[in-house]
């Protein structure tokens, strides 16, 4: 399936779909593109892993902490 179609864009769009676009196509195979947008500031994710108190000291068990 083809989501965007006659895509038009100025340079000033903050995202892909702010573009003027078809969402009814007529594309056929060689009309096939790909977009990959990259985040100038990647996205930090901090987790904290603990080993929580257990009874039975042969489990595996661990939990991940946001």
């Amino acid at each position: 399936n083809y989501l965007m179609d006659d895509v038009v864009c100025q340079g000033n769009e903050q995202r892909l779909e702010d573009c003027s676009f078809w969402s009814e196509h007529d594309c056929v195979s060689r009309e096939e593109a790909g977009v990959v947008c990259l985040n100038p500031e990647p996205i930090k994710w901090q987790y904290n892993i603990r080993q929580p108190q257990i009874e039975n000291v042969n489990s595996k068990k661990s939990e991940l902490m946001r």
